[in-house]
């Protein structure tokens, strides 16, 4: 029972995945939103610790991620960041026929991974450490290790980001 709902939620993760592939705005929310449901599988799989610290990292890298300025100039058209995705999701499915349960994280991590280098690196990189709680959802022996994309990213966020003001002596 309760293995079907991590993959359903897995599913609504890669949506969420698509929905930041697509979006200009209101990336940061999304993400927010995509940790939730990451804990949210965490947690129905048994692993209460993982879901708290994925969802407690998740509002607070979204709020730190609207402080930080924006990634940049826009990388050009990004027409080709969905048809990319959806090429991209359709391998992770099919490349793990004998691993049904890890082919949707699989295709989250892939999807978080088009969007660091197609258009918005931040997001990007926590969109893969949602995908990568998603798989320790669905391996329990993982559970341990997917701890670390969260604490990574928060680290990626603190070295970028730079408070605003005069440089202090």
């Amino acid at each position: 029972m309760l293995l079907d709902a991590v993959r359903g939620l897995d599913g609504v993760a890669l949506l969420l995945g698509f929905a930041l592939l697509l979006r200009r705005g209101g990336l940061a929310w999304t993400c927010a939103a995509q940790a939730g449901v990451a804990a949210l599988a965490a947690a129905c799989a048994g692993s209460l610790a993982l879901g708290g610290a994925t969802l407690a990292s998740g509002l607070v890298l979204a709020r730190t991620m609207r402080r930080v300025p924006a990634d940049g100039p826009d990388r050009g058209n990004a027409a080709w960041l969905a048809p990319a995705g959806a090429g991209l999701a359709a391998l992770a499915v099919a490349g793990l026929p004998g691993q049904a349960e890890l082919s949707l994280p699989v295709a989250v991590v892939l999807l978080g991974l088009l969007l660091a280098a197609g258009r918005a690196p931040l997001p990007g990189v926590l969109a893969m450490g949602n995908g990568l709680v998603l798989a320790a959802a669905a391996v329990p022996e993982l559970a341990g290790a997917a701890a670390l994309p969260p604490a990574g990213a928060a680290l990626v966020l603190a070295a970028l980001h730079r408070p605003s003001g005069p440089a202090s002596p």
